[in-house]
């Protein structure tokens, strides 16, 4: 017992308030640790969003709302008009900012583990985009020469001989126009697709603007002769078994007669200003004639008038007819076939007398023409056909229909 009252005199007032006062401060370290660490797990929180044609303003509120983040940014991001689409699954926040500012004018700067300001890029700051393109044609071909412009400015490029092409753009919201001749011009938005493949939709070169002339072709407008020509299209608007009665009244200066309208004869002409038979040539090679071709084979038909001709030679003094049909043609394999249903008839024929009148008619020829007045038939001859002995036979209406019908086939 003495003893412990030894002790406890030791033990002054002072140094209880002095334990006490270490206690409480381990305390409160341990409580601030304990709250930095939490800070730091929260600030290192992985990011999960999925987002579709949102602001970035919007996607920044988002991040705020599920995570311990903060933005900072003035009114240029606020209002700006970029959508973008996010979808990140357990990354982290400044791999999300960058997928989220990528291709604009804005940037990040991280202020603290929580807090991060967005920023506007100056010009020279700005990210440039790099597009690596392939133009091609309908077929999978490589367009060589064609022309990749950025919209609105100078800045372009052609592709070289495997249609590959390179170009920099200022932003994603550029507008690329490819062309080439030959090809149907197209627009196409950069947004995401760095690496496009483009293909071109030929367009077919109309025969209203080549003629052919002599042993190659001329643009129409530069042509200086005198040239006349029709395409296929216009040749078969008509229809006929002969394909120089399809070219009547089409071509100015081209005269067609048709002599009889005998099925199977034939028998027409077909001249340049009234002159000769002119000289024909198809595919290159003369020809005595050309009025049973096929019309839906020939892709295109010229007449040369004049010093367009000369190239010819003497045979050509009567004018020249080219005619150049058609070829196959590199793609997928086509088949044609063209029915044609028409019915002719017969626009007008002479009626016929019956033989009382015609023989009534001789008499009175007779009478009036200075051949005597004996009549050529009398009584008796007038007799069978009006008591019904002898009829009259209409061969008219037996070997002539009123209505002629013609059907034709084509297949290709």
């Amino acid at each position: 017992m003495k003893k412990y009252n030894c002790l406890c005199d030791l033990l002054s007032k002072s140094s209880i308030k002095y334990f006490l006062m270490m206690k409480l401060t381990l305390v409160i370290f341990l409580l601030i640790g304990l709250q930095t660490l939490a800070l730091n797990s929260s600030s290192q929180s992985k990011i999960t969003l999925d987002l579709k044609r949102s602001s970035i303003s919007e996607v920044l509120k988002r991040i705020e709302s599920k995570y311990e983040y903060r933005f900072a940014y003035n009114d240029e991001v606020k209002f700006s008009n970029h959508k973008v689409d996010v979808n990140v699954k357990n990354e982290n926040i400044e791999s999300v900012i960058e997928k989220l500012l990528r291709n604009t004018a804005f940037s990040y700067r991280k202020i603290n583990n929580g807090l991060y300001a967005i920023i506007k890029e100056s010009v020279t700051q700005q990210k440039l985009i790099t597009v690596n393109g392939k133009v091609i044609d309908s077929e999978g071909t490589p367009i060589a020469g064609a022309s990749v412009i950025e919209k609105g400015t100078k800045n372009g490029v052609i592709t070289n001989s495997q249609g590959d092409f390179v170009i920099t753009v200022a932003d994603n919201q550029a507008i690329l126009i490819i062309s080439s001749i030959g090809f149907q011009q197209v627009e196409m938005e950069v947004r995401d697709n760095l690496n496009p493949r483009i293909a071109l939709t030929s367009v077919d070169e109309s025969m209203d603007e080549v003629v052919v002339v002599g042993y190659g072709t001329q643009r129409k407008e530069t042509l200086v002769g005198s040239v006349s020509s029709v395409t296929n299209k216009e040749i078969t608007t008509t229809k006929n078994e002969d394909l120089r009665n399809m070219l009547s009244g089409k071509m100015p200066g081209v005269r067609v007669v048709q002599g009889s309208a005998e099925p199977g004869t034939y028998n027409g002409s077909l001249d340049i200003r009234g002159l000769g038979n002119p000289l024909v040539i198809v595919d290159g090679v003369p020809r005595p004639n050309f009025e049973r071709l096929n019309p839906n084979d020939i892709e295109s038909v010229s007449v040369l008038k004049d010093a367009s001709a000369a190239v010819y030679g003497l045979k050509s003094a009567n004018g020249v007819v080219l005619i150049t049909t058609k070829k196959g043609k590199k793609g997928q394999a086509e088949l044609n076939y063209n029915f044609t249903q028409t019915w002719q008839q017969l626009s007008g024929l002479p009626k016929a007398a019956n033989p009382v009148d015609w023989m009534t008619l001789w008499n009175e020829r007779t009478r009036g023409g200075g051949f005597g007045a004996n009549p050529i038939y009398d009584s008796a001859a007038f007799a069978p056909y009006l008591n019904g002995t002898k009829r009259v036979e209409d061969w008219y209406g037996t070997l002539i229909r009123d209505v002629f019908p013609q059907s034709q086939h084509t297949l290709s």
